[in-house]
């Protein structure tokens, strides 16, 4: 597995289940920003790049525009040009543990930063069918046409052909386990 030791500027920091939904993103969202926002992380992980990612178990950017975080009255820039949010108004933490289940399941590291090539190549090999399932459940966005587990698994491959096929050394990274 690699593991990026550099803090570059073309690191992009996501939560962790954020890596399967901008996989399979097809244009849906929970709202127009929120859509937009998919879309640019989307976009900007896809370009064939191969970015450093940190993978995170709280709100990223792509948060800031759900209608379901809570949003500060009086919004404080956060250099990003997106909002700021307080919390997910969800009960319990389950995004926090979709998130945790994410880790585990790919056996990688909060905080952690990646290849994007070596996480999709994760994604491809190592996510069981079973742990897809347990991971996504009945989540608004798994049906037919827009999330699947066969879906996910062609998408990575086809992300990670671009990146691969385009610069191997596209991250200054190490092998670390």
């Amino acid at each position: 597995m690699s593991m990026c030791d550099d803090k570059r500027s073309d690191q992009i920091s996501i939560r962790a289940h954020h890596l399967l939904c901008t996989t399979l993103f097809c244009g849906h969202g929970y709202s127009e920003g929120f859509t937009a926002g998919m879309e640019r992380l989307a976009s900007r992980l896809h370009d064939g790049s191969g970015h450093a990612v940190r993978l995170l178990a709280e709100p990223d950017g792509v948060c800031a525009w759900c209608p379901n975080e809570y949003r500060l009255e009086e919004p404080v820039p956060n250099g990003l040009g997106e909002p700021v949010y307080e919390g997910c108004r969800l009960p319990g933490n389950h995004v926090i543990e979709t998130d945790r289940k994410v880790l585990s399941a790919l056996r990688l590291k909060e905080k952690a930063t990646y290849s994007y090539d070596a996480l999709l190549e994760k994604l491809e090999k190592e996510l069981t069918e079973a742990a897809f399932d347990d991971i996504c459940g009945d989540c608004l966005w798994r049906r037919p046409g827009l999330c699947s587990y066969e879906a996910l698994h062609a998408r990575a491959r086809q992300y990670r052909q671009r990146i691969v096929g385009q610069d191997e050394q596209s991250c200054a990274c190490k092998d670390a386990e």
